[in-house]
């Protein structure tokens, strides 16, 4: 599978762009579901790149048959050789027979019958019982009119308005493969088709229905046709909305209540439950809820995530952070300083610290203490500065000296005599272990008092 997108298909691309017969080619046909079948298992023929330019496919007039483009002379003039599908697969396989015979038979079985069906009733059965899309719903997932009835939305493809599908109808009964269809200037086409995929919960293109309608007359096209009409059916906030296959996916509904596909429409159908968006009408990606674009904000510093007005309004403070920008971020992110909110994630860019007690302020109002290296508000009383060392320290952790102001108690001395401290630039008199101002020492005390 992974050779096969990669290698196989991006050569396909590259050769389209080269060759203009290759490029009519490989944008009108599918390749040949029994050689991508093959391809997409890993089995590698002779020569892929010859295989890639014949860019084999269904047949146009007969669809149990493959056409493919011998060479590049039958390229340019837009010649195709019809062959039987098994003959073609040996030419270009070293596979057993067995392989080859089931690859056949995967594609023409022939034993699958084909129906156009004409009411919503069947249309709808048909997309909930067949191959797998968003617009498979069960009945209790049906919208809520407004005169009371619960729809799928494909009730919207009235067939008054020309809507029908075609269905493929497995032996045992079962919707293999279905492709709505409508009509255009006489001219009958779908837009896409979906089949069922042996082993896989996925739906893929279904070659053979799309072989069968070409064969009814039917061609494929990448949209559908402007003023294709879808039947308006209100609801409590809008109208019943299909999910719209293609390259035009908006609707116009006019002052006559009349719902057209338009693609320059004021509606973009391209919700798989069942709802309308007014062109330029977004979801907000935080709360869910649908709004204009013109009330949507852009948060964050670099503008990239989008959310609706209640959110900004709600949820989100506009901050001063990043190379000091101002934008919004998540409440949780946002923290004030003196009146003003800043980026939590950027406070250094705006000389922002947080203090001690989990508040914050500028740094040109904040000091950090030498004592525990943490950031306290200019006017904290418990913080003190000393001039002996220049430091800012607790209060607690500090005395007040005789000869030098407040010092660090590491710093400082207490007198035995007199009680007072002195910074460790004053000198002290051991006596009996105690500290003594040289003015206070006993011997001096004793004499002092003699004289009284």
């Amino acid at each position: 599978m992974k050779w096969y997108d990669g290698v196989f298909l991006t050569a396909a691309l590259i050769v389209a762009r080269n060759r203009t017969w290759f490029a009519r080619e490989f944008d009108n046909y599918v390749l040949h579901p029994s050689v991508r079948r093959l391809l997409i298992d890993d089995h590698r023929p002779r020569d892929w790149q010859q295989l890639l330019l014949e860019w084999p496919h269904v047949a146009q007039t007969d669809a149990l048959r493959l056409a493919y483009t011998r060479d590049e002379r039958a390229g340019e003039a837009n010649r195709q050789l019809m062959t039987s599908v098994g003959k073609y697969l040996t030419r270009h396989f070293d596979l057993p027979d067995h392989v080859i015979r089931d690859a056949v038979a995967l594609y023409t079985g022939g034993t699958d019958t084909y129906k156009i069906i004409n009411t919503t009733q069947d249309m709808v059965h048909a997309v909930n019982n067949g191959p797998h899309s968003c617009m498979c719903w069960t009945a209790r997932d049906f919208v809520r009119c407004s005169d009371g009835e619960r729809r799928h939305p494909y009730a919207a493809y009235d067939p008054q308005y020309g809507w029908h599908m075609a269905i493929r109808i497995a032996p045992n009964g079962d919707i293999v493969g279905r492709a709505l269809l409508n009509t255009h200037e006489n001219q009958p086409y779908w837009v896409r088709s979906f089949g069922k995929q042996e082993g896989s919960a996925y739906s893929y293109t279904d070659e053979r229905l799309e072989a069968w309608l070409k064969e009814q007359g039917y061609v494929r096209r990448g949209y559908w046709h402007d003023g294709a009409q879808l039947a308006y059916i209100p609801t409590r906030d809008e109208f019943l909305a299909p999910y719209l296959d293609g390259d035009t996916m908006r609707a116009t509904l006019n002052h006559k209540q009349e719902l057209y596909i338009d693609d320059d429409g004021e509606y973009e159908l391209r919700n798989t439950d069942g709802t309308p968006d007014p062109q330029g009408r977004f979801t907000c990606p935080d709360c869910g809820e649908r709004c204009h674009e013109d009330d949507m904000r852009s948060v964050g510093y670099h503008g990239d995530h989008t959310v609706c007005e209640n959110c900004v309004d709600h949820d989100y403070t506009y901050v001063t952070g990043r190379r000091g920008e101002d934008y919004y971020v998540p409440n949780d992110d946002a923290v004030e300083v003196d009146g003003d909110w800043y980026d939590s994630n950027y406070l250094g860019d705006n000389d922002i610290v947080e203090l001690a007690n989990g508040d914050y302020a500028h740094t040109n109002n904040a000091v950090r203490c030498d004592d525990d290296n943490e950031w306290y508000h200019i006017d904290d009383s418990d913080i003190i500065h000393c001039d002996y060392d220049d430091k800012y320290h607790h209060i607690n952790n500090c005395v007040e000296t005789v000869d030098e102001g407040w010092v660090h108690c590491d710093d400082a001395w207490q007198c035995y005599a007199s009680d007072n401290y002195y910074s460790d630039n004053t000198d002290y008199v051991l006596v009996d272990g105690e500290k003594y101002h040289p003015d206070h020492t006993p011997a001096q005390d004793e004499l002092f008092n003699t004289e009284e």
